[in-house]
C-alpha cells in the first residue's frame, strides 16, 4: 500500500481537530480554536511517525498515552488533575466514536482503501468527504451535548471585565440567581470573583489579605490607597456556617452581551474555584441586571 505523507497528515489533522471540538462541546468548555488547531497539528505529526513500523517505540501504550496527554495540554486550559482526567477520558471516548464513523464509511460507501495501523487512520478518500464526515460526527455530538445539557443555561455565562486604576481583568461570569449579596452600607450589589482572575488588580501589599481572607491592617490599606475601596462582605451558604469575604469597589464593571456597565458594584474575592471545567470564574449578582434594565431601555429610546 502506498502511503502519502501529506494525505496522512491532513486526514489526522482534520480528525483530531473535530475530536477536540467535540470534547469541548460535550463538556461545555469555552476554548480557543487556535489552541485546538495547535493540538490537532501535534496529533497529526505524531500520526505521521507512528504509522511507520520502524518506529515501534512510538506506538507503545505509554507513548500513545503521553501523546494524548500532550494533545490535551495544548488544546485545553487544565485547571486540576481531575479536570485533566475528565478531558482525557472524553478524548478517548469521542475518538472511539469517530473511529466507528470511519468504519461506517468503509461499510456503506466502500472507499477504495481504509487502513488503520497502530491506531492511526489512513484512507484513500476525497478531502471533501472526509471534512463532511468529521463535521457530521462533530455536529451529532454537539447536538447530543445540547440535549444533555438542556437544563444548564449556558446563555447565563457572560464575558465580564472589571476595571481598576486603568487595568482590566477579564473573565467569564455566571449569572447566579442565588447570589443576593449586597453591601450593608450602600446597598450596592456584590459579585464574587476568583482570586486568580483579579490578582493583578490588587496592590501587592494587600494580595495576602484577598487571597486568604485575613483582614489587613488599616494603615496598610491607607498606604495602598485602598481604604475607601475596601469592604468586608458577610455571607452564608448551604451546608456552611458562612463567613466574610474581602471585597473592593472597582472603577467599573462591564458585562458584555448584556450592554451593562456600572460603577455601583462591589467585587468580593474568593480563593476557591467556582467551576471544575473552568467555564466561569465569577458569580454575577442578578441585581446588576435589574438595575441596568431601566438604563438600557432609556438608551434604546434615545437612539430612536
Amino acid at each position: 500500500m502506498t502511503v502519502y505523507i501529506d494525505v496522512l497528515f491532513i486526514i489526522n489533522l482534520i480528525i483530531n481537530y473535530f475530536i477536540a471540538l467535540a470534547v469541548a462541546s460535550l463538556l461545555q468548555i469555552n476554548c480557543k480554536r487556535l489552541r485546538i488547531f495547535a493540538g490537532a497539528v501535534f496529533g497529526a505529526l505524531y500520526a505521521v511517525f507512528i504509522f511507520f513500523p520502524e518506529l515501534n517505540f512510538m506506538y507503545t501504550a505509554v507513548s500513545k498515552l503521553l501523546a494524548s496527554a500532550v494533545i490535551i495540554f495544548i488544546s485545553f486550559k487544565i485547571h486540576s488533575l481531575k479536570h485533566f482526567i475528565v478531558l482525557l477520558f472524553n478524548f478517548y471516548l469521542i475518538s472511539m466514536l469517530f473511529g466507528g464513523a470511519m468504519y461506517a464509511i468503509q461499510y456503506f460507501l466502500a472507499p477504495p482503501v481504509l487502513n488503520v495501523r497502530n491506531g492511526v487512520t489512513y484512507m484513500d478518500i476525497s478531502p471533501m468527504l472526509l471534512i463532511l464526515t468529521s463535521a457530521g460526527c462533530y455536529i451529532a455530538i454537539h447536538l447530543f451535548s445540547k440535549f444533555f445539557h438542556r437544563n444548564v443555561h449556558t446563555d447565563d455565562i457572560y464575558e465580564t471585565e472589571i476595571y481598576l486604576n486603568g487595568t482590566a481583568a477579564a473573565m467569564d461570569a455566571l449569572l447566579d440567581n442565588g447570589n443576593d449579596l449586597c453591601d450593608s452600607l450602600t446597598g450596592a450589589p456584590v459579585i464574587i470573583a476568583e482570586y486568580s482572575k483579579i490578582e493583578k488588580l490588587i496592590p501587592k501589599s494587600l494580595r495576602h489579605c484577598y487571597k486568604t481572607g485575613v483582614m489587613a491592617d488599616p494603615s496598610v490599606l491607607e498606604a495602598a490607597g485602598f481604604n475607601k475601596r475596601f469592604r468586608v462582605i458577610p455571607y452564608k451558604s448551604v451546608g456552611s456556617a458562612g463567613g466574610v469575604l474581602p471585597a473592593f469597589r472597582p472603577d467599573k464593571l462591564v458585562v458584555k452581551g448584556a450592554d451593562i456597565e456600572c460603577t455601583d458594584v462591589l467585587v468580593a474575592v474568593s480563593d476557591h474555584k467556582f467551576s471544575d471545567d473552568g467555564s466561569f470564574s465569577a458569580l454575577l449578582n442578578p441585581r446588576i441586571f435589574r438595575k441596568a434594565v431601566p438604563q438600557i431601555q432609556k438608551a434604546a429610546k434615545s437612539q430612536k
